[in-house]
């Protein structure tokens, strides 16, 4: 699996399909695993992303609480 360098973080990642992109993010505590049943279809006709949030899965911070703001996330889902 990939990982992409964001605002200090190493984020894991995933991709699959082809096409129109469509990015998929959980709440604050749940990893890019749960979209584990609707990934194949949406990848049947877009590309999927998926990722793990800060603290999520395989994506690790170890940061200062104010660091966990929507600002913040949104910046890590852009990125």
């Amino acid at each position: 699996m990939p990982f992409a360098d964001v605002n200090g973080l190493s984020i894991a990642y995933d991709m699959a399909g082809d096409g129109q992109p469509v990015l998929m993010f959980n709440g604050i505590g749940a990893d890019r695993s749960a979209w584990g049943l609707q990934v194949p279809e949406v990848s049947q006709h877009f590309t999927t992303i998926t990722f793990d949030n800060r603290d999520a899965g395989q994506t690790r911070h170890t940061g200062a609480p104010e660091s966990y703001t929507m600002r913040q996330f949104a910046g890590d889902a852009a990125g």
